[in-house]
């Protein structure tokens, strides 16, 4: 019979295959969990995508990359030189990229946001409720959830703009260093370590862990975060156990929509939730 400590890894190997192996194609510097799909950033800067293929979500924009962030549908990705490349369900815009020289880029529901070189906030995709009409001033995090959007201003606080369903535009005052933003909720992470969330409570998605942690996702009716030893913690809706996360050490961790995924210290991805077209499974 094989040992537990065996059939631990055997499981391990067949979710990230960088774990038998130093394939570039299968460890990554960044991971991004979205609609029944995944992407990644492979250690050679390419991107790879898996999951649901609808509206070629997974079809992956060429080149080397620095940033990327999935959506329910969509993509988004800035590559080395800064330029935006977004693919797959293009609604309203939303996987039309912006010009211009970015930073960090966040993916929604139905739109996209990113932060440009000098920290402003740029948005396009669907414009209803407002939420691609994002404020003046410079920013230093930024992320687009389902119909509203927030960032971090450079002194630290807050700023919220869209739909105000269950008051999820208006967030909580204090400084922070991470927001991130979901359907009809958000949370960020104070410069503390503390996790705030706010907006609509239902599945205790808006009742975090108490603790201080690294970072912070939030996906479709949950979170997870990082704790300053690498360990997932999650909370919200556990229909499919994407709040179930591996008892392992990890470097970055997203939140998608019914799964999650991390990046382990050995450059692997470990997934969990659900895998209802082979999300989990780069």
């Amino acid at each position: 019979m094989l040992s537990r400590t065996l059939v631990a890894l055997l499981c391990f190997c067949l979710l990230s295959i960088s774990a038998c192996g130093d394939s570039p194609e299968h460890q990554f510097s960044a991971i991004s969990a979205g609609g029944s799909f995944s992407c990644g950033i492979n250690t050679d800067d390419r991107l790879s995508c898996w999951g649901w293929d609808d509206a070629e979500r997974t079809a992956s924009a060429a080149g080397e990359f620095r940033s990327l962030s999935s959506g329910s549908a969509h993509s988004c990705a800035v590559d080395t030189a800064g330029q935006a490349q977004c693919w797959g369900l293009n609604d309203d815009g939303r996987a039309t990229a912006g010009s211009g020289s970015f930073q960090t880029i966040s993916a929604g529901y139905f739109h996209t946001c990113a932060l440009t070189d000098d920290g402003q906030a740029r948005c396009w995709g669907a414009s209803d409720h407002g939420k691609t009409s994002a404020p003046s001033g410079t920013f230093t995090d930024i992320s687009a959830g389902l119909h509203h959007s927030c960032a971090i201003t450079t002194d630290g606080s807050l700023r919220c703009w869209g739909a105000d369903l269950a008051g999820v535009t208006s967030p909580p005052a204090g400084t922070f260093r991470q927001v991130s933003v979901a359907n009809e909720f958000a949370c960020a992470l104070s410069t503390g370590g503390q996790i705030q969330c706010w907006g609509a409570e239902n599945h205790d998605r808006t009742n975090p862990p108490a603790g201080t942690f690294d970072s912070l996702s939030v996906g479709h009716h949950f979170g997870c975060a990082l704790d300053s030893d690498g360990q997932a913690h999650c909370w919200g809706r556990d229909n499919q156990g994407q709040t179930d996360p591996p008892d392992d050490s990890f470097t970055e961790i997203s939140a998608g929509q019914g799964h999650a995924c991390g990046l382990a210290t050995n450059q692997g991805v470990l997934c969990w939730g659900s895998d209802s077209h082979g999300q989990l499974h780069p």
